[in-house]
């Protein structure tokens, strides 16, 4: 793409589709390089339910321009509003603030995993940490959090997994695949 092109992050509600990301070439992104961007939605600004969608639309010249996307992680959790914390202000920024350190400082490996997977918490607490299958179901709750853990995967059937990491109200959730 040229400078100044963009492609936008679009989220279906169930009526229209809304922007809730811009990316322009030369200011956000620049081509032939890797980014990680997170788009955190609140359900009091965005109404989820059974046909929301998402949708990446390009505004690029016609001159043959391509947008590859890799990696795209979408995830969503069943908590419907974070407890109520006086001390913590619940602004989109501590939000963004509070995933970017998450995403950051938890690491869970190897992955893919055929026995066990080891969690490691590199700063940062965390209240509870739960393991669901790929349709929701709880399979795990990891009682005792510490800054280093394995839990055993073995009995799980192959594929994926999600890891949700709670601390004060916010959630952030990782992935890992069972051979």
């Amino acid at each position: 793409m040229e400078n100044g092109e963009d492609f936008f992050v679009e989220f279906f509600d169930g009526s229209s589709y809304q922007v809730i990301g811009q990316y322009i070439r030369g200011v956000d992104f620049n081509n032939n390089r890797f980014y990680n961007q997170t788009i955190v939605l609140d359900a009091g600004s965005y109404n989820f339910n059974s046909s929301n969608r998402f949708r990446f639309r390009n505004d690029a010249s016609g001159n043959n321009d391509y947008v590859y996307f890799d990696q795209i992680i979408i995830s969503g959790d069943n908590v419907i509003r974070r407890q109520a914390n006086p001390t913590i202000i619940d602004t989109e920024a501590n939000v963004a603030t509070f995933t970017d350190m998450a995403v950051k400082n938890i690491r869970l490996y190897p992955n893919p995993a055929a026995s066990v997977i080891n969690i490691d918490i590199l700063e940062g607490t965390f209240d509870s940490i739960n393991v669901y299958s790929v349709n929701g179901s709880l399979v795990k709750t990891i009682s005792e959090v510490s800054n280093n853990m394995s839990f055993d995967v073995s009995t799980l059937s192959s594929g994926m997994y999600f890891v949700r990491f709670a601390s004060n109200g916010f959630v952030v959730t990782k992935r890992f695949v069972k051979k």
